[in-house]
């Protein structure tokens, strides 16, 4: 009886091992399938990160989840950096990118390193600049300005060259000028961070913003005409 049962054992394990080497087969081909995706994934992040980079969308993007942890709080530690309240509902991804002030691509040869892999043929390394903002800083009220058409002897006339963001600085009366945030990196919008920062500048009473504000005559205003919008008035 135990030979027997010893056979149909035997018998179950050769039937058996065919199933489990099917199995092994399906989950190795499952498996490189994987590692090709995540490869194809990791190509294709690095490929917009290095094209935002290039168009100075400076980005981490191209990092891998733990290599960003590392960096994140790198640099918190290496800048002292504290949050408070209003930064709550931002992620701290997000904040340390906007420290980003410059970003640099260069390819290394292989010949320039000990290399394992015969068909590397070299390796691209990125470099990023932070600025760690200081602890006590000047504060501003920034504006949004918003330029409406009216009314002006008959005709509809509308101000231009006006800045679209004005900082203002109550202390001592200056102000900085945004006309186009974005190409020099400024955020005013969610977090206010700005690459380069543009000239600070006393409330000059010759510009066209400091003869409104300061209700002076308007001789340094440009207006443009613009079509009159069609307003129903009910009498």
């Amino acid at each position: 009886k135990i030979a027997e049962q010893l056979q149909v054992t035997q018998q179950a394990i050769n039937a058996i091992i065919p199933v489990l080497d099917a199995h092994s087969q399906a989950l190795n081909t499952l498996k490189n399938g994987i590692e090709r995706l995540h490869i194809h994934f990791q190509r294709s992040f690095l490929y917009l990160a290095i094209t935002k980079i290039f168009r100075n969308q400076l980005t981490l993007n191209y990092l891998s989840p733990d290599d960003l942890h590392k960096v994140v709080y790198d640099i918190i530690e290496q800048g002292n950096l504290t949050f408070n309240a209003q930064h709550g509902s931002i992620p701290i991804v997000e904040i340390i990118t906007k420290l980003l002030v410059r970003q640099q691509i260069d390819f290394i040869p292989s010949s320039q390193y000990i290399n394992q892999n015969p068909h590397e043929i070299g390796r691209l390394v990125i470099t990023n600049f932070f600025a760690v903002p200081q602890q006590e800083q000047t504060s501003f009220y920034i504006y949004k300005l918003l330029t409406m058409p009216f009314l002006h002897k008959n005709e509809t006339i509308q101000l231009t060259h006006i800045p679209r963001y004005r900082a203002t600085n109550p202390a001592d009366n200056t102000t900085m000028e945004w006309r186009d945030p974005e190409e020099s990196g400024c955020d005013l919008q969610l977090m206010t961070s700005c690459r380069d920062t543009p000239q600070l500048r006393s409330i000059s009473k010759d510009s066209c913003l400091g003869q409104i504000i300061g209700s002076l005559p308007l001789s340094s205003t440009h207006t443009k005409s613009v079509p009159l919008p069609e307003i129903l008035f009910d009498s």
